[in-house]
Parts: structure tokens; sequence; C-alpha cells
């Protein structure tokens, strides 16, 4: 990589189930790292410009042309505005498709209306940036999630394939709050049954390796 030390300007440890948020400028290096392996992190941002526009994982989906993310990709806005450069990939598996599980799942599925949630960990982190309402929570891109689609038109559910240490490193293009869910979803394999803990780094250069 570019640089032999990591020189870290802000960082946020996100316990398992719950979430955090932390301030990105333009010309810095977020990364998102999986602390103890096999964790879902659903990932949101809002510029701070305009917390109206948001990262949205259709139109990066749109704009990449694909389903799958790659280094030298980026993450975009509603209105396709590149927020994110992916720099470093050490998991390479994410998820493009499926919203932030809610209370609204927890309920209908299992009965457990008061089961942590991603929605509400990211609302929670969102709130003192202006997000009063689950309803304005952004959909996320779920990163380290391994769900394709199947041919049959299915997804095949599989627990995420990070490391302890795993991460992947975005440069930032547009001055952004980022808000990161340690997915609390336990019904299911893509967690490996459990939620444990992310790290928010952010950076003034690449990571080392």
């Amino acid at each position: 990589m570019s640089s032999n030390t990591e020189t870290v300007l802000r960082e946020v440890v996100i316990p398992g189930a719950h979430g955090g948020a932390i301030e990105v400028g333009v010309s810095e290096y977020l990364s998102v790292i999986d602390l103890e392996g096999q964790q879902v992190a659903d990932f949101v941002a809002v510029l701070r410009r305009d917390p109206r526009e948001r990262i949205s994982p259709h139109q990066t989906r749109s704009t990449n042309r694909r389903w799958t993310l790659e280094v030298g990709d980026h993450f975009v806005t509603q209105d396709r505005v590149p927020v994110f450069e992916i720099v470093r990939d050490d998991v390479g598996v994410h998820d493009l498709f499926f919203s932030a599980c809610s209370p609204a799942l927890y309920a209908q599925r299992f009965d457990e209306p008061e089961h942590r949630s991603c929605r509400i960990n990211l609302l929670e982190a969102l709130r003192p940036y202006g997000v009063a309402d689950a309803r304005d929570v952004p959909d996320p891109i779920n990163l380290f999630m391994d769900s394709p689609p199947l041919l049959n038109g299915e997804f095949e559910m599989r627990v995420a394939p990070g490391k302890p240490g795993d991460r992947i490193v975005l440069r930032c293009l547009e001055d952004c709050v980022v808000a990161v869910s340690a997915c609390p979803f336990d019904h299911g394999p893509i967690n490996a049954g459990m939620s444990t803990s992310l790290k928010l780094a952010v950076t003034a250069g690449v990571p080392p390796d």
C-alpha cells in the first residue's frame, strides 16, 4: 500500500448488535473493520452539505452495472454523485439488495418486536445529524454479507466470510457522515448465529496491509 504507517484521525468501535457513526472528509480514508470475523456491517452515509442526499445501493448497482463490488468501484447517491471509492477490500463479498433488518421484520417473522435491529441502530447513530425518524434511514450497503441471487430467483444466505481484522477501505470524495450497524440478525447463518464488534477508522492515507 501507499504508506508504511497508519495515521488514525478518528475511530469508533461498534459493539455487536449496535450501531455507530463517524464523520469523514474529502480525501480521507475510511476503514470498516470486522474485528472478530463473520460479521455483516450495514453501511449508510449522508452528505454533510445536504443530509437528504445519501448513498443508494440501487444507484450504486446501476452505476457500476453489477450487483457485486470491486476495488475501483464507487458508492454513489440517489443522484449518482460518487461519495466513496473502494481502494482496498480484504473480503470481496457484499450485498446490494437487502434492506436493513427492522422491528417489523422481527415482529412478523419471529414474534420478537423488541429484538435489536439495524434500522434502529442506524437511526440512533444518525439522530445527532438530523435523522429523526426510522422511515428516513437510508437503505444500506451490507458490507461482508454473502447472499448471492440464484437462478431460481431466490437468494442463498451464507455465513459472512470475513476473518478477524479484515477490512474494506474507502477513499472519501464528499464530506459525509457514515453510520454502520453490526447486524444483530441471529436467526440464520449470515453472522454465524451471533453479532460481534466492528471498528470504523478514519485515516489520512491508505492503511498498510
